[in-house]
């Protein structure tokens, strides 16, 4: 990813512009702008063969609801802003709510949950505190890595599938609750259900 130096002054139309230069990306990659509130990283979601770029609190429209304009970026788009991209969303969020207990989770735009692109993925919510609890401070490093990629996945429109397909198939996206079948997990299937092909961080 390039850096190309430009003016301060705003184009017509844009959604947002960063005062000092564009990014240019190469068009044989597939991108994913992630603001990372928190600096957890993106995990083993780097298995994804996805690039994946960290922004700044000024490259985007600010975290929230698309549907009050949040979560857009135009870095590739200048000045089209009929047709934006969003950027995803990570967060520690420390506890989960009292009401709904989870450790990670990708937050849906709208409910029913639906993912198919960056832009129904809200937030990718971690709870540290929780996790830190649950696991024990040996085994929370391995599963953060795991948790961040799988939700990742969802947010890049990816759902769970079969924990009972074959061992030689592991894959981050099945869903499991114990360390003893993903701790050895650090990629996304590319036989069977085929994680790896279906990953999609193209914006409608």
């Amino acid at each position: 990813m390039k850096r190309k130096n430009k003016s301060a002054s705003r184009r017509r139309g844009e959604i947002l512009s960063v005062d000092t230069y564009s990014l240019m990306g190469d068009p044989k990659t597939r991108d994913l702008f992630v603001y990372d509130e928190s600096g957890l990283g993106i995990g083993l979601y780097t298995s994804s063969g996805i690039t994946v770029h960290f922004i700044a609190p000024n490259e985007w429209s600010g975290s929230g609801s698309s549907s009050s304009g949040k979560r857009m970026l135009n870095l590739n788009r200048e000045t089209d802003p009929s047709t934006p991209q969003y950027g995803l969303h990570i967060v520690d969020d420390a506890v989960s709510p009292t009401n709904d207990f989870y450790l990670a989770r990708c937050v849906p735009e709208v409910y029913p949950t639906v993912f198919g692109h960056p832009a129904d993925a809200k937030k990718i919510s971690i709870c540290s505190v929780d996790a830190l609890q649950w696991y024990g401070a040996a085994l929370y490093s391995v599963w953060l890595e795991r948790a961040l990629a799988h939700e990742l996945g969802h947010a890049t429109g990816l759902y769970h599938h079969d924990d009972n397909e074959p061992d030689g198939n592991p894959c981050l996206m099945k869903f499991d609750n114990g360390p003893n079948t993903w701790v050895s997990t650090t990629n996304f299937c590319t036989t069977g259900a085929n994680c790896q092909s279906q990953i999609n961080v193209k914006d409608p």
